[in-house]
């Protein structure tokens, strides 16, 4: 199974930046949790088929693919969730930053404690240099996995980006 994963945090230049929109099974469990029982195989055709078309570089096509299983599905939560920060981090990838937040906003409605959303609208605040609002999605994203290096880094650039000295 393939699927959209995060864009890596990558300092170029003292900027924060997404370089890459990779695919693997296991940034999908990450995204939307394991349990796949209730999924049935035309949402997960959908999903495929939106991770291709991400393959491809065409996220317009991708970005509809989730709006439609938004409107579709509107009654299954883990679709939903799915759909919403999938859309969330291709407008990161993007750099629509408003758009990103308001879309990893919405996912994170559906599962507030989702470290990946956190982590997804942390990054989002950092590359338009919000930092306080970085600092503090990446510290909810730490508090759930605090051992996770990427979060860890993020929180890191965040406050060193301010100034600020990471807190032990």
């Amino acid at each position: 199974m393939k699927s959209p994963s995060i864009g890596k945090l990558i300092l170029a230049q003292g900027t924060p930046t997404v370089v890459s929109f990779t695919l693997d099974s296991l940034t999908y469990l990450a995204l939307v949790g394991d349990s796949m029982e209730n999924d049935n195989a035309e949402l997960e055709a959908l999903r495929s088929e939106a991770i291709d078309y991400c393959n491809q570089g065409d996220f317009d096509k991708a970005i509809t693919i989730h709006k439609d299983i938004l409107n579709r599905y509107s009654d299954n939560d883990q679709a939903c969730t799915y759909s919403y920060a999938s859309i969330g981090d291709i407008y990161l990838t993007l750099r629509e930053l408003e758009l990103a937040e308001d879309y990893l906003r919405k996912a994170l409605g559906y599962d507030p404690l989702k470290p990946k959303f956190h982590y997804l609208l942390g990054f989002t605040y950092s590359v338009s240099r919000q930092w306080d609002r970085a600092i503090k999605e990446f510290e909810l994203s730490v508090k759930q996995e605090p051992e996770d290096a990427e979060y860890l880094r993020g929180l890191g650039w965040a406050l060193w980006s301010t100034g600020k000295r990471p807190r032990a």
